[in-house]
């Protein structure tokens, strides 16, 4: 009878060391798909309380395309290592909406000049979710200067987005015209003077004088803001609003 039980006890424990060792893959593949997806969002990031990311903006190159198909299909390979049978049975459905996820996302690829690379339409814009790109943690001034270096990250955005217009307009890759005649009004209303009544501009009314921040530090910030707020004009001006016209010349 001790055999028996010691035998058991033996299988017992190599039974739930494979479980063991298929959830730690998982989850650590999980972990590296969740830091990734923060990185390469960081305005989401930020609507989440995640502030590791707060001067960053969403990367809209073109070669960024091929990076992030080429992380997950790694993320795919390191899914095919895990044992999905030793899996608790609440991992197992994760597992299954996580590579669901990443294949759907890879086979897409084959599409990547079409939608990506018409980022700015009449349902989306500019900014997609404006509440997303201030962070909701606005109380010292590295969190004003964060704020700033992320708005200076939106002037390289946009240029991205006018080099995939672009590409687009060239490859006769455009949304309908119809889309893009009714996103103009949109970038249009974030053409405003004084730059103090741009939506961009709401955490220096609301926020910024309620903080500890020194006098030295809110003009700087504040100036900042009125830099940065011109050259975002010029290019969603002169730049991204007459690479809308064109794509709709094209796509009529």
């Amino acid at each position: 009878m001790r055999l028996i039980y010691l035998t058991f006890l033996t299988a017992a424990l190599l039974f739930r060391t494979a479980y063991s060792a298929a959830d730690e893959t998982f989850l650590k593949v999980v972990d590296d798909f969740w830091q990734w997806r923060l990185q390469e969002a960081p305005e989401f990031a930020s609507s989440i309380d995640v502030h590791m990311f707060d001067n960053r903006t969403e990367q809209y190159t073109i070669a960024v395309l091929d990076d992030r198909h080429r992380k997950a299909q790694q993320l795919i390979r390191d899914l095919d290592k895990v044992q999905i049978d030793h899996l608790p049975n609440t991992h197992r459905v994760s597992f299954g909406i996580l590579y669901d996820t990443l294949l759907t996302y890879t086979i897409g690829y084959e599409w990547k000049d079409y939608g990506p690379m018409n980022p700015v339409n009449f349902m989306e814009g500019v900014v997609r979710e404006m509440g997303n790109y201030i962070p909701s943690k606005m109380t010292t001034y590295q969190d004003f200067d964060n704020y700033a270096t992320r708005l200076y990250g939106m002037g390289d955005q946009t240029m991205n987005f006018v080099l995939r217009m672009r590409k687009a307009i060239s490859s006769r890759t455009t949304n309908h015209w119809v889309s893009m005649e009714r996103a103009i009004p949109a970038l249009e209303t974030l053409l405003v003077d004084p730059p103090e009544k741009s939506p961009f501009y709401k955490p220096f009314n609301e926020t910024l004088e309620n903080t500890t921040i020194s006098s030295d530090q809110k003009e700087t910030t504040l100036g900042g803001f009125s830099e940065v707020g011109g050259v975002l004009d010029h290019l969603l001006q002169c730049v991204c609003i007459q690479f809308c016209i064109d794509a709709i010349i094209i796509s009529q």
